[in-house]
């Protein structure tokens, strides 16, 4: 057994109080002589009695999920012998009406995006596999959880491959034009495919001009757009 501590301090300064007009900013305290700046989110408390410039609690508790994931999926990484260069995850959680009608954070996607070197170089299986384990392994598996993992696999099956395939670019170094368009990669993905040779694999820099277009278009439009589900 082991006992983990966080010292929460907030203080009321000059607001009334009474009137709920008052600053939610405060701080978090842990042993290690770290201090968070916290504060409620202003989606549940409306500015400016809310700082969006500190850590919510909700925030807190996605950080914490993919925090434990990735410390998880790092150890069994290194066990097996695969050498982990960055992890990188995006991680998001769903606050809206639970089944008792109380705001709760009811859904956590974590994001983690992982780049390998060295000899021995996970296949995709082998990398859903150690997310799996990892997975297993966090204390708070019994929430909803859904993966975006290898390098972004996806728990929807119309996005798994893309998914998969997105560790080629960021383990590598070409990239996509500059400021290509959805259209453009559409258009050059579907000239590759014309003329491909039988057994040849989506290169590194298409993918890499497809990972570009994720932030702005979103994962499953690019998937569809782009026809590689």
């Amino acid at each position: 057994m082991s006992t983990h501590t966080a010292e929460i301090c907030w203080e009321r300064h000059a607001s009334r109080f009474i009137d709920n007009r008052y600053s939610r900013a405060h701080q978090w305290r842990f042993d290690g002589g770290a201090v968070v700046p916290a504060s409620s989110s202003p989606h549940v408390v409306r500015l400016p009695f809310s700082d969006p410039s500190c850590v919510d609690p909700e925030e807190a508790y996605v950080a914490a999920l993919s925090s434990c994931h990735m410390l998880w999926f790092l150890g069994m990484a290194a066990r097996e012998g695969y050498v982990v260069d960055r992890y990188l995850d995006a991680a998001r959680g769903d606050m809206e009406k639970n089944a008792e009608g109380k705001d709760a954070v009811t859904c956590v996607t974590l994001q983690p995006a992982v780049a390998f070197s060295g000899a021995k170089v996970p296949t995709d299986a082998s990398v859903q596999q150690l997310h799996h384990e990892a997975h297993e392994s966090v204390s708070f598996r019994q929430i909803c959880m859904i993966f975006l993992t290898g390098l972004l696999s996806s728990l929807p099956m119309a996005i798994n491959r893309m998914g998969q395939m997105m560790k080629v670019a960021t383990q590598s170094t070409p990239t996509g034009e500059p400021d290509e368009s959805l259209e453009q990669v559409k258009q050059r993905f579907a000239l590759w495919r014309a003329e491909r040779q039988r057994g040849t694999h989506i290169s590194a820099a298409f993918w890499a001009a497809a990972v570009g277009l994720v932030a702005q278009h979103g994962l499953r439009r690019v998937v569809q757009e782009l026809g590689v589900d």
